[in-house]
């Protein structure tokens, strides 16, 4: 579940940057050629930031919990036992 958390992290990171660089990066030349197509692209694409940043928020805090874990587990001496949720 961390690499599949991670990949959609990912994915909606290289969204959002798509999102900018649509703005930022592209020259007049392009937007003159834009078509409905390339419209509707970019219109996807700030909707899928705009609605899912929450989740891959979620998703990064998750994986440095993961990683904290998997450290405090090499830190300890009796390993994840100190860390058991049940008696």
């Amino acid at each position: 579940m961390l690499f599949a958390s991670m990949t959609y992290t990912a994915w909606i990171f290289s969204d959002a940057m798509a999102v900018i660089g649509m703005d930022k990066w592209e020259t007049d030349e392009t937007y003159e050629k834009y078509d409905l197509a390339d419209m509707l692209t970019d219109m996807f694409l700030a909707y899928n930031v705009i609605m899912h940043w929450p989740i891959a928020l979620v998703g990064i805090v998750l994986a440095i919990k993961e990683f904290e874990m998997m450290i405090y587990q090499q830190m300890t001496t009796n390993g994840p036992a100190d860390y058991q949720l049940s008696w």
